[in-house]
């Protein structure tokens, strides 16, 4: 029974510090000296503002004990803080230039990039700055490259779809085809299954059996879509009859 209700009670959590301008020090300390008596501060008040402002304990008695130091010796109420301006760790600035500098095949992750910067900067840092926005994420697809001839036979499309060129006032308009004759077909091949899949299985299920006659060449499907621009007429229709 003991060592379920030691199972049972629940792990008291640890309160977060937090540092308080001087301003709201000033403020906690005016609530506590509502609740003194004239003799002490009763323990309860002091928990009762631990919980409310999601302070430490130490924290509220530092501030207490603080202002009443003042008011036994007479002078006026300060319980600011002892910190300075200067004080924690400082922060790390990201160089942009040092990073423009660092080869693109070492920014594909930001783990890449913190090792190439390594001496100035670590990769929690650097995630840190990504997060802020200081960095993007750029996805790079790579591109066709076009001859002269492909550049030739895509001109020569464009120009197909112009039905004619109009003078409105001093603009030269352009009008194309609206391309509701027009069927775009696009194929794409899929595979009917991976070289190697994985699952979360049960301690007593059993593993799943797949099997194909070549792991080379593993059957493939094609998806074949079609798309078209809808014309409406009293009725909807793709093409044109």
């Amino acid at each position: 029974m003991a060592d379920a209700s030691i199972r049972q009670s629940p792990i008291p959590s640890r309160k977060r510090c937090k540092n308080f301008t001087n301003k709201e020090r000033l403020h906690l300390y005016q609530e506590l000296l509502k609740e003194f008596n004239g003799r002490k501060l009763n323990h309860a008040a002091i928990k009762k503002y631990v919980e409310l402002y999601s302070l430490n304990t130490k924290t509220v008695a530092s501030i207490w004990k603080s202002g009443s130091s003042f008011i036994i010796v007479g002078a006026s109420v300060d319980v600011s803080n002892n910190c300075t301006n200067g004080v924690g760790r400082k922060r790390i600035e990201l160089d942009p230039e040092k990073v423009k500098n660092v080869d693109l095949r070492c920014r594909k992750t930001l783990a890449g990039l913190a090792n190439a910067l390594a001496i100035a900067m670590s990769q929690t840092t650097v995630y840190q700055k990504f997060k802020e926005g200081h960095l993007r994420r750029h996805s790079n697809a790579i591109k066709p490259t076009l001859t002269e001839q492909n550049k030739k036979g895509r001109l020569e499309f464009c120009i197909s779809m112009i039905e004619g060129i109009f003078l409105t006032g001093y603009r030269l308009m352009v009008k194309f085809a609206g391309m509701f004759d027009h069927v775009v077909i696009d194929e794409k091949w899929f595979f009917m299954t991976k070289d190697a899949q994985h699952y979360y299985l049960t301690i007593d299920e059993d593993e799943p059996y797949c099997s194909c006659q070549s792991k080379r060449f593993i059957t493939k499907v094609m998806f074949l879509a079609a798309v078209a621009r809808p014309r409406f007429g009293g009725k909807l229709w793709f093409i044109k009859h």
